[in-house]
């Protein structure tokens, strides 16, 4: 059977890395004797994937000391969470406790090492990493011996914009010589995988493990491991006509 794609590219966060944050942020409330409707937490994961794709937060970013900036942020994330009334105290606080954390992610190495990036490559697929993290994603990847895997990371800066913006993805596509149609993007965000693959005429999916976005119309899988699966019947995304 012909293989559907002739290029398969990975997000970094949430796809490679395993992220716990949300665990880990509810966990730094809870130190806090900081209390909440557990109702509002799905609002606050997907107010995540939301925010960190957004210009606004690159934009709070570079207007903001790092210390000033987690301040507005977790003033954000409180609201989401139906506590817009946060003091200065409390948000100083919480700042403190971002500063004394352990990292707070993990990678599937087991999945991703020795089963999905090997059987790709051994398909024939062209892999590839595009990732709104900084060129620093290089040295997580030799660290964990990942680096042979991926023919090309394309980080934030490579292409001059970030997901969901086009460019990288066309970079991806400039470089290897292989078309937008013949091209697959996986990623845990919608708003930046989902959306930037589709700005570029890629077919995405979506890695949604705890299904945060059920009313998103895209072909989605929970885990890495339903990969081989999905590829068996995929069909390349086609644009809709105007």
């Amino acid at each position: 059977m012909a293989r559907p794609f002739d290029l398969i590219s990975f997000d970094f966060d949430g796809v490679i890395l395993h992220n716990t944050f949300n665990d880990y942020y509810l966990g730094i409330l809870r130190d806090l004797n900081i209390t909440w409707d557990p109702a509002n937490e799905l609002t606050l994961f997907r107010f995540f994937h939301d925010y960190w794709a957004s210009d606004l937060s690159r934009k709070e970013s570079a207007q903001h000391s790092r210390d000033e900036f987690w301040k507005v942020v977790n003033r954000r994330f409180l609201e989401k969470l139906g506590l817009p009334t946060a003091t200065d105290e409390t948000l100083l606080r919480l700042v403190q406790a971002f500063g004394q954390s352990q990292q707070f992610v993990d990678y599937y190495k087991e999945t991703v090492l020795e089963n999905v990036l090997g059987d790709l490559q051994s398909a024939g697929y062209r892999v590839v990493m595009i990732t709104n993290r900084g060129s620093s994603v290089n040295a997580l990847l030799e660290e964990w011996d990942l680096q042979d895997y991926f023919e090309l990371v394309v980080d934030r800066d490579t292409a001059g914009e970030p997901k969901p913006y086009p460019a990288p993805f066309l970079h991806v596509n400039a470089v290897l010589d292989i078309p937008p149609h013949r091209s697959l993007h996986i990623g845990d965000s919608p708003y930046s995988d989902v959306q930037g693959a589709l700005n570029a005429g890629w077919t995405p999916l979506l890695l949604d493990p705890e299904n945060l976005f059920p009313d998103w119309e895209v072909a989605r899988i929970q885990t890495l491991a339903d990969l081989p699966l999905f590829l068996e019947d995929a069909t390349p995304y086609t644009p809709k006509k105007a």
